[in-house]
């Protein structure tokens, strides 16, 4: 198998958003184009696949990124503390479930041996990435934190985030929501054009910053 290098890795990020960003792309133009009654099914329509798509990046971009570090071959001691706690993650969920010391052990061992083993992880297993079908802010911070990338730039657009996107996509989702409030439509779709310029924004975000961090090695810890 060949070597998952940082050209492979931009290959697969950059292919992944372009074809989201052209379905979506697509979407935002039928809103605009959307007339009289049609312009609050449009808009629903647009927001399910704007968040459908937010959430599916977030998984596949973190995802290969972990599959990116796992060929790197490098030893858990010399990565950032995140990486280790990663990487040890389901002996911690599994000893979680005991009350006995013998039991809890098991991670002092883990901590001890990380020194002479490799960073291998599941990528797909729920445990190490999971956006929990609801990628909200707090569950896309602690994507973040595991992944070793700052979150402050996403926190100015948690509102965007939570109320725009998550629970209105939930409402829609759940059939609560079965019209736009306003009878404006200019302004419905006003808000939804922003909402899918921010969204596009922290999707490229995301990946700028995976690339940043496979160029710089930030995730090999500082000595």
């Amino acid at each position: 198998m060949s070597k998952y290098t940082i050209e492979k890795l931009q290959d697969k990020l950059d292919k992944n958003i372009s074809c989201r960003k052209k379905e979506l792309t697509v979407i935002k133009t039928m809103v605009q184009q959307s007339q009289n009654n049609i312009v609050s099914t449009s808009i629903r329509i647009a927001i399910v696949m704007l968040y459908a798509h937010w959430e599916g990046f977030i998984k596949i971009a973190a995802r290969e990124f972990l599959k990116y570090l796992n060929d790197m071959n490098i030893y858990c001691y010399n990565m950032k503390e995140n990486f280790i706690t990663l990487s040890i993650k389901t002996v911690i969920r599994d000893c979680g479930k005991s009350l006995k010391t013998e039991k809890y052990h098991e991670i002092t061992r883990e901590l001890m041996k990380s020194k002479y083993r490799l960073f291998k992880v599941d990528p797909n297993n729920k445990l190490i990435i999971d956006t929990e079908s609801n990628l909200s802010y707090p569950v896309l911070k602690d994507i973040l934190f595991a992944l070793g990338l700052e979150y402050s730039k996403y926190e100015l657009k948690k509102n965007y985030i939570n109320e725009n996107l998550i629970d209105k996509r939930n409402a829609i989702a759940h059939g609560e929501l079965t019209e736009m409030k306003s009878d404006d439509l200019d302004k419905n779709k006003h808000e939804f054009e922003e909402l899918y310029k921010v969204i596009i924004d922290l999707m490229n975000l995301f990946k700028e910053q995976i690339m940043d961090a496979a160029v710089n090695k930030s995730y090999l810890k500082i000595s």
